[in-house]
């Protein structure tokens, strides 16, 4: 008898079973698709194999290749990219043997097994359950307030951390998990949290709050998908065309509008905003910001200071989507904001596959460098 196959688990998430025997299975990465059905992404995939009696194994996934405004999207499986294995669920080792054929469309996955059970992801996983026990954890904090700033389409909880004086002088905002399967973001907000409620930065908790929004797109999470909210809207794009008040706006896209509502309220209110970030994952590090951004104080300083912390990424400049968080919130609201890309595949100044552990360290370097420029 052959192994099984199992995703039975929040982020778990494999497409229709084409074959499998006793030591290979071939199945489709599940795709997600926009509200039209114009543009679509195929990156995440996360289960568990059962019954390999430390048996050799093979996996075959199909169904490879993005599209994003009508053109081939680098969000999708290209060769750099390798997936992450696990004995327990907890802790995961990057693979580097698997393969990409372009012409068909397939990634082979060679597995090693020396139990039982493997688990198998494209990157290491981070769950609702992860950012809750986060929350347990640092929640005795004087200094940190969590709150309820909107709910999903499937009505989950997003949530919006604050860090730091209420009154302080200004504000930095940083968001993360947009994308579902953009797991190196939450590492790296992990990092960052763990780093803003330090005593090492006690001095910028006086001057500055941080508002964080950690994990967007609940619902994606849990579904193991890898773009689009549940009824086909990217939640980084829109920003442009979501009021938060517009009930319809409220109905088809409510994760963007938690996320702009209490910035929206906070300008309203005569507060400052220094910086707002957004954080994602591809396969090599970048920042992006509109053009008239350039020469920012702030933006160039964090950048300077990320560049300093092994970030390996150029600062792109360009107004083309206009759709985004960065472009928006700009145009509309003057807010110093920026896209922030954590590279997936190997790195130079990382010699290697940054891991999550590397993430998490980043996130402390990233609140370093937004306290050395705000």
């Amino acid at each position: 008898m052959g192994f099984r196959v199992a995703t039975d688990f929040d982020g778990g998430a494999l497409g229709p079973i084409e074959s499998l025997t006793e030591n290979r299975l071939r199945a489709a990465i599940p795709r997600d698709w926009d509200q039209d059905r114009f543009n679509t992404q195929a990156t995440w995939y996360y289960f568990r194999l059962d019954g390999l009696a430390g048996r050799p194994a093979e996996v075959v996934l199909t169904g490879l290749g993005s599209v994003y405004n009508g053109r081939p999207s680098p969000g999708g499986i290209i060769q750099d990219d390798q997936p992450v294995v696990s004995d327990d669920q907890r802790t995961w080792r990057k693979l580097t043997a698997a393969t990409f054929d372009e012409a068909a469309r397939t990634y082979t996955i060679p597995l090693e097994p020396t139990g039982d059970r493997l688990w198998v992801a494209a990157l290491e996983p981070y769950v609702a359950a992860d950012l809750e026990s986060l929350r347990l954890e640092v929640q005795g904090h004087p200094e940190l307030r969590v709150e309820t700033c909107g709910r999903s389409v499937e009505g989950r909880p997003i949530e919006l951390w604050s860090i730091g004086a209420e009154e302080a002088a200004t504000s930095a905002w940083v968001i993360a998990r947009q994308h579902a399967w953009e797991t190196h973001t939450s590492f790296c907000m992990e990092g960052l949290v763990r780093w803003l409620l330090s005593d090492e930065a006690r001095e910028v908790r006086r001057r500055c709050v941080f508002k964080l929004l950690p994990l967007v797109d609940p619902d994606g999470v849990v579904a193991g998908a890898s773009r689009f909210n549940r009824l086909g809207y990217d939640t980084n794009r829109h920003w442009d065309e979501t009021e938060p008040g517009n009930p319809e706006h409220r109905r088809l896209r409510p994760e963007i509008c938690a996320a702009k509502e209490p910035l929206l309220a906070w300008l309203a209110g005569g507060r400052q905003v220094a910086l707002h970030l957004n954080l994602h994952d591809t396969q090599v590090d970048y920042m992006a910001a509109v053009p008239a951004l350039s020469a920012h104080p702030v933006l160039r300083g964090v950048y300077q200071r990320l560049c300093e912390a092994r970030f390996s990424g150029p600062l792109r400049l360009g107004d083309s989507l206009s759709g985004t968080a960065q472009v928006a919130l700009y145009h509309e609201l003057g807010i110093p904001a920026a896209l922030i890309e954590l590279g997936t595949a190997r790195l130079p100044t990382y010699g290697d596959f940054p891991t999550a552990a590397d993430r998490v360290r980043f996130g402390a370097d990233l609140g370093r460098a937004i306290a050395a420029t705000v």
